[in-house]
C-alpha cells in the first residue's frame, strides 16, 4: 500500500475483473485488536504463569517477496488483550530481536542450529509480557500488524499435550 492503514478507517479493495466469483469489490474495516495477522507468533501451547520468559514476536515471510523488513516497527507498541473482557492487561514496545541480516538463515546445516540463527526467513521483532501472570486466554495485538490467535495462561497448560503425546506413544508401541 502507498500508506499505511490508519484504525477504524474503512478501505475498499478492487480486485482484478473476475478474479473472485464473489465480487469485484470488498470492504476492509481495519482494526488490529480485531483481525488476525500472519506476521504475530505466540506459544500455541500457552505459557505457565510463572514462566520466567513469556514472549510473543512478529516475523514474517512473503514467499517470493522474501522476508519481512520491520526495523521501522521497532518501538511500535504492542498490548496483552483479555479475549472475554476485551481489557488491555499489558502494554509494551517491539524490540528488535533479530535482523536477517544479522545471520544467514538455516540451511540445514546440523551446526548452525541454535539461538543466534535466524529461522523466520525475515527480520524478528519480540513482546515481552513476562509479567503477565494471571490466569486466562489472551491475544498479542501489535497495532501495526493485528493480532495472534488466542493463547492461554494456566497452571497446568502442559497437561494435555502430555497426555496426548504419551497416549500416541503407547498406541504407535501397541
Amino acid at each position: 500500500l502507498p500508506h499505511a492503514m490508519q484504525s477504524g478507517k474503512t478501505y475498499n479493495i478492487e480486485m482484478v475483473s473476475g478474479i473472485a466469483n464473489n465480487g469485484d469489490i470488498t470492504s476492509l474495516t481495519y482494526d488490529p485488536f480485531s483481525l488476525r495477522s500472519e506476521a504475530l507468533h505466540v506459544n500455541q501451547i500457552g505459557y505457565v504463569p510463572d514462566a520466567g520468559l513469556k514472549i510473543g514476536y512478529v516475523a514474517e515471510w512473503m514467499g517470493d517477496g522474501g522476508g519481512l523488513t520491520l526495523t521501522d516497527y521497532a518501538g511500535s507498541p504492542f498490548h496483552i488483550v483479555d479475549s472475554i473482557s476485551g481489557a488491555i492487561v499489558h502494554s509494551g514496545t517491539l524490540a528488535i530481536r533479530k535482523l536477517l541480516t544479522d545471520s544467514q538463515v538455516d540451511n540445514g546445516n546440523m551446526s548452525l542450529f541454535g539461538p543466534s540463527n535466524n529461522y523466520y526467513g525475515s527480520d524478528v521483532l519480540e513482546a515481552d509480557f513476562s509479567t503477565v501472570n494471571t490466569t486466562g486466554t489472551y491475544y498479542l495485538v501489535a497495532e501495526r500488524f493485528g493480532r495472534s490467535f488466542p493463547f492461554e495462561i494456566e497452571e497446568n497448560i502442559y497437561r494435555k499435550p502430555f497426555q496426548m503425546t504419551t497416549k500416541f506413544l503407547y498406541i504407535n508401541r501397541a
